[in-house]
């Protein structure tokens, strides 16, 4: 069976750590990426390829509404 592939968006590093443990140890899903926020979130989507994408909307940088925009506009 392929496991889900999920990547997590998150300023909040002990969130973005609990997310990342909760998805590798939850049986038919795997955290393929776990980032600060969104400022190469292309590069770090076309690189590891996730399913699902768990995404904070206030990050420093590039938020996560501009985030998913780029996401949505390039793939």
């Amino acid at each position: 069976m392929e496991k889900i592939r999920v990547a997590v968006f998150d300023d909040n590093k002990p969130r973005r750590d609990l997310l990342q443990m909760l998805i590798d140890s939850t049986e038919g899903f795997s955290c393929v990426g776990a980032f600060e926020d969104c400022s190469n979130v292309i590069k770090n989507i076309s690189s590891n390829i996730p399913d699902v994408v768990l995404m904070d909307i206030d990050m420093p940088k590039v938020n996560g509404i501009d985030g998913m925009i780029l996401i949505k506009k390039e793939f």
